[in-house]
């Protein structure tokens, strides 16, 4: 696989990203016969935002939208680590 990506520290408790992955994944081979369409290359476009919300807590959102038919069409994740 491959990713390429960017940050920027929009402000102090504030960061933007931006990130291409790409995973390639080999033709699928069974008792040396090959299946044929099993290779897949995927590729995604990640964009990403996480803020300082506290002292001990941070909130990241960030967007993937496939760019090839392999990868999926969306992806959304959240996330809200706490450090105790």
């Amino acid at each position: 696989g491959l990713l390429l990506g960017v940050s920027l520290a929009a402000s102090p408790e504030t960061s933007l990203s931006l990130a291409l992955v790409q995973s390639f994944k080999k033709e699928l081979e069974v008792n040396g016969d090959r299946i044929a369409g099993s290779d897949q290359v995927s590729s995604v476009l990640a964009l990403g935002a996480s803020s300082i919300l506290g002292r001990r807590t941070l909130f990241s959102v960030s967007l993937g939208v496939g760019l090839t038919e392999d990868a999926p069409d969306y992806s959304l994740n959240l996330s809200l680590p706490m450090r105790f």
